[in-house]
């Protein structure tokens, strides 16, 4: 936000959609009007597209935080971290199925690589993971994203750190803090979101700093049996 009125955006795109799934005349309307700004598209299923930008958010913005690493793509170089990511994404696809929306996959993955992932290293499903996708062509300011940008894991800021700094909310207490309660309404156990959570909250207090000491902690802490 540079001021009221005004914002700078990255790369990208809006997806919409009516909560039935069909395409009415003002989802039209609304699509050109948003056109005019990034391309627009329209869904059939904008709850897929919910959950899709959930998981994303909930796996990469707290975990590259509370790591230190600011969310760029040289986090993806830990092979453990794709595990942990899975862990999340598993139990984020769990408390999604219980609320009623069974997904097949998920930012490129299937539901049960995911599960596999979540289980321990499983290299041929970290490399679907960060599989390359920058464009012949980069779009303009995008031309300095190393080759290696994956196209399934959103690169950000250390949006978190930046927020604490300012001493502004934590959005994630919002968007993990979704899954946790999801989860309680539906009888789905969250301890991977809550331990994240919990982190945040102690980065927050200034009572742990960023650090990848905090890797194997989380993974020791999220082990999945079976």
């Amino acid at each position: 936000m540079e001021k009221p009125g005004y914002v700078s955006t990255h790369e990208g795109y809006f997806i919409i959609g009516e909560l039935n799934g069909k395409t009415t005349p003002r989802i039209q309307e609304l699509a050109r009007i948003l056109s005019l700004v990034k391309r627009t598209d329209i869904t059939d299923n904008i709850f897929k597209e919910r959950w899709d930008k959930l998981c994303q958010v909930t796996m990469t913005i707290p975990i590259s935080s509370i790591l230190g690493e600011g969310g760029g793509p040289g986090i993806l170089r830990y092979e453990n971290f794709h595990t942990l990511l899975a862990r999340i994404m598993s139990e984020n696809l769990r408390v999604a199925a219980a609320a009623g929306y069974r997904f097949d996959t998920m930012l490129g993955l299937k539901t049960q690589d995911w599960q596999r992932l979540a289980r321990g290293p499983a290299p041929e499903v970290s490399r679907i993971l960060v599989k390359g996708a920058v464009p012949a062509t980069p779009p303009p300011g995008t031309a300095d994203i190393p080759p290696d940008k994956p196209s399934n894991i959103p690169v950000s800021g250390d949006i978190i750190s930046r927020d604490i700094a300012r001493g502004l909310p934590i959005e994630m207490y919002y968007l993990t803090g979704y899954i946790i309660n999801k989860g309680r309404e539906n009888g789905v156990p969250t301890p991977v979101n809550e331990l994240i959570l919990s982190m945040l909250k102690a980065m927050e207090k200034g009572e742990i700093k960023p650090g990848l000491n905090h890797l194997d902690e989380m993974l020791k802490k999220t082990a999945v049996n079976g």
